[in-house]
């Protein structure tokens, strides 16, 4: 599933590792993982393609903070 809104496109959602992140409107952004307690997990600044292979399966929250954007979408880690 590709979850796109504002111009910024997050997929694939589940995902087994690999996450990215498509948007052509803002120059620098910060991606922050939470779980769902609210804990943050990690933080990639001006990175498209996010290496979570690290993380244990489960939802998490991506937030995206960019000059331009914010934008948050919950996905799957397999």
């Amino acid at each position: 599933t590709i979850h796109k809104t504002e111009g910024v496109m997050v997929y694939p959602n589940p995902t087994e590792g690999n996450l990215y992140v498509d948007q052509k409107e803002n120059d620098e952004f910060t991606i922050q993982i939470f779980n769902l307690s609210g804990y943050l997990i990690s933080e990639f600044r001006n990175q498209n393609s996010l290496d979570l292979s690290f993380m244990d399966t489960g939802f998490y929250i991506l937030h995206f903070k960019g000059n331009k954007t914010n934008y948050s979408v919950k996905f799957c880690k397999l």
